[in-house]
C-alpha cells in the first residue's frame, strides 16, 4: 500500500491575491458553524438586557449622570497605592535583587496618579455643587 504512512494530501492553495478563493475554502473546510462566520440576519435580541429601549426626547440618548462624584472611589484607589507602597518600601532589596523593582515605581506611580485624580474629582465635585446652588429656580 503505497504511501500509508503519508499525510493525507492538502487541497490546492488558492493563486496569490485571490481573497475570494482563500475565503471560500477556508470556509468551506472549516464546516458549519466555525468560529468567524456572521450570523444570519438581524438579531432578535433587544440592545439592553432589561429589554427597554431609550427614549429618544432624553438628549444623552438614555444615559444619566452617576449619582456620585467619583471623589471616594479615587480616593480609596490613592490609598490602597500607598497601602502597597508603603508595604513594599522594607523589601526593596530584595525587589532589586529580584528584578521586580519596578514594582515600587509602579505603587509610587499609582500614589502620584491618584493624588492628581483627587485633585481633579475634588474640583470637579466643587464646581457640580457651586452650579447646582446657583441654578435658577423655576416656580415663581
Amino acid at each position: 500500500m503505497p504511501g500509508a504512512g503519508a499525510p493525507p494530501a492538502r487541497p490546492p492553495a488558492a493563486p496569490p491575491g485571490n481573497v475570494a478563493d482563500v475565503e471560500a475554502h477556508a470556509t468551506t473546510s472549516q464546516g458549519a458553524g466555525a468560529a468567524g462566520r456572521e450570523p444570519d440576519g438581524p438579531s432578535e435580541e433587544p440592545s439592553r438586557p432589561d429589554g427597554v429601549e431609550p427614549r429618544p426626547d432624553d438628549g444623552a440618548g438614555g444615559l444619566a449622570p452617576l449619582s456620585h462624584d467619583g471623589v471616594g472611589s479615587v480616593a480609596v484607589g490613592t490609598v490602597a497605592w500607598l497601602v502597597a507602597l508603603i508595604i513594599m518600601l522594607p523589601f526593596a532589596d530584595d525587589l532589586r535583587a529580584d528584578g521586580h523593582l519596578w514594582w515600587l515605581a509602579t505603587a509610587a506611580c499609582g500614589v502620584g496618579l491618584g493624588l492628581l485624580g483627587l485633585v481633579i474629582v475634588i474640583r470637579r465635585r466643587n464646581r457640580l455643587r457651586h452650579a447646582g446652588q446657583t441654578a435658577p429656580h423655576s416656580g415663581v
